[in-house]
């Protein structure tokens, strides 16, 4: 669905454990309109793409990756030395979560912004408006897509995608952000995780950034609106957003337990 006058709802609900986080990224891919969130973590932990294999220890040794523990919503700890581990419904790679800048953006498609549904096309449209809103010396790595002989790579910043958003530090092109996509019927959900690498920052305040991301990302259509949704803090009597129809906590809640509070789902 194409939106005469669009409305961008700005999400910024806060730290959320991790099971809650990808949740909620699940319910916004099923719902209507423009959705952008900032995705705050309230612990370090590591999101797994939706088709990858369990990382082995010694492959997350060999790649310096942190061990992981499935994350469980009815275990309150894990042993010492891991990291909670949850399951994205994006594909791609492990993601270590805790000093990066991480958003979320769900929209139509095809629609005027996606005009085309394949995953290179939605990805470099995302990783050109997100180069041109950050500094001028991040750029999309662009090239050939070879993605699909790094499968067995447990790391996504050690894989490589055209879409990736790279930095020269040291002499060396260093991947400073990657994105993880995953489709509905008319829909489309894009993570995105930004390393705050020197001068790679966006700016100081994270929450005017997203703002300015929302306008250009949607600024071919002239006339936009956009709103902060302030009542997204899962308290019973604040879980509308204003919709009568979309109790949201209720659904976070639903999908945390059918699967990304759930050990099975975020191992297998």
């Amino acid at each position: 669905m194409i939106l005469e006058t669009p409305m961008i709802h700005l999400l910024d609900p806060g730290p959320l454990d991790p099971a809650s986080n990808m949740a909620l990224d699940q319910v916004l891919l099923d719902l209507d309109g423009w959705w952008l969130r900032l995705t705050r973590w309230d612990r370090p932990c590591v999101t797994l793409g939706r088709f990858q294999p369990w990382p082995d220890s010694s492959a997350a040794n060999t790649e310096d990756f942190p061990a992981l523990d499935p994350f469980d919503s009815d275990r309150p700890s894990i042993p010492p030395g891991r990291l909670p581990a949850v399951r994205r419904v994006t594909g791609g790679g492990s993601i270590l979560h805790g000093e990066d800048l991480t958003i979320a953006i769900c929209g139509p498609c095809p629609s005027t912004v996606f005009p085309d549904r394949s995953p290179g096309k939605v990805a470099t449209r995302i990783s050109e408006v997100l180069c041109d809103q950050l500094v001028p010396e991040v750029v999309p790595r662009g090239g050939e897509d070879r993605e699909k002989e790094m499968v067995d790579v447990v790391d996504c910043f050690q894989r490589r995608s055209p879409s990736d958003i790279v930095i020269e530090w040291n002499g060396q092109t260093v991947k400073a952000g990657g994105l993880a996509l995953a489709f509905r019927p008319g829909r489309v959900l894009i993570e995105g995780s930004l390393h705050r690498v020197p001068t790679s920052r966006p700016v100081d305040d994270d929450r005017a950034w997203l703002e300015k991301l929302a306008r250009a990302w949607l600024g071919n259509f002239g006339n936009i609106q956009t709103e902060w949704q302030e009542d997204l803090n899962f308290t019973p009597s604040k879980i509308d957003l204003k919709q009568p129809t979309l109790r949201l906590k209720d659904q976070v809640s639903a999908a945390v337990r059918e699967r990304f509070g759930n050990s099975e789902w975020n191992r297998r």
